[in-house]
Order: structure tokens, then sequence, then C-alpha cells
């Protein structure tokens, strides 16, 4: 005895086999859904975690500053080094002694530069006043009156 299936008649008049069925489209459907709901909010979380990193980074770098800041305000508190820098950024020295400052050949010529004019001799500081307050009188816009016509 042999027992045969009986086709189906949507099967046997179009000649043609469904590849999908509707249990395998209702599930392929609805996992897209949730993969559609999900991305949306995975992707928010993924963008919040980069901000946190990044802000992270950001407050290392300040607490690492800020360390360095207070090291720096205990070393100001030592006499000492007040005295180191006094003496390097502004040059001091002490009684009895004579300070030196020693230039490069490039800073050398650029002070000789700026203490010179086109010329080679650079004005009296007092002429150079006169001249500019000169040049400002001459440059200067005409007083109302003068524009009224009085």
């Amino acid at each position: 005895m042999t027992s045969r299936r009986p086709e189906s008649s949507t099967t046997a008049e179009t000649g043609r086999r469904t590849f999908l069925s509707g249990r395998a489209v209702l599930i392929i459907g609805l996992f897209l859904v949730l993969i559609i709901t999900t991305a949306i909010p995975f992707k928010s979380y993924l963008d919040q975690r980069s901000r946190i990193n990044d802000l992270q980074s950001v407050q290392d770098a300040n607490v690492a500053r800020i360390k360095e800041l207070q090291n720096q305000v205990e070393r100001w508190k030592d006499p000492a080094y007040v005295k180191a820098q006094a003496r390097n950024r502004l040059h001091y020295v002490m009684p009895n002694e004579v300070g030196y400052i020693v230039l490069e050949a490039d800073e050398a010529q650029a002070v000789v530069q700026n203490q010179t004019n086109d010329v080679g001799v650079r004005p009296v500081w007092y002429r150079t006043l006169w001249s500019s307050l000169h040049d400002a009188a001459d440059t200067a816009p005409p007083l109302l009156e003068d524009v009224g016509g009085k």
C-alpha cells in the first residue's frame, strides 16, 4: 500500500511550491521589528558611552592639571624658590653682585635692530613724542565750529 499525499489545490494549480511558509514570514517580520525598535536606543546608548568616556578623559586631564598647579603653589611658598625665580626671570642680583646677561647671536642682532632706526641713529624720545603730537594735530578731524561756518 502506498499512500500518497494529496496535493493542495493552490500548488497543483500554479505548479510551483512556495519558498516561505506563513510562520517563517511571521518570525522574520517579528525579528525585523525587534531589530528596528532596539536600534535607536542602542545607538543612543553607544553615543552616551562615548560622551561619558570623553568627559572622563577631560576630567582626568583636569585632575592632573590641578595637582600640577597645587605643586606649583607649594613651590612658590618656599623662599629659596622665590629667590631663584626672581634671579632667573627678573634678573635680580644680590647686593655686591654683578649681573650679566649673555645673549645668543640672533638675540644680540635683534637688540641692535630695535635700538636703531633706518639711518642707524635712534632719535631722542622727546623728538619722537613731539613729532607724533604734530602728526596727530595734522590728521585731526575738523571741529564742529569749523564745519558750521561760524
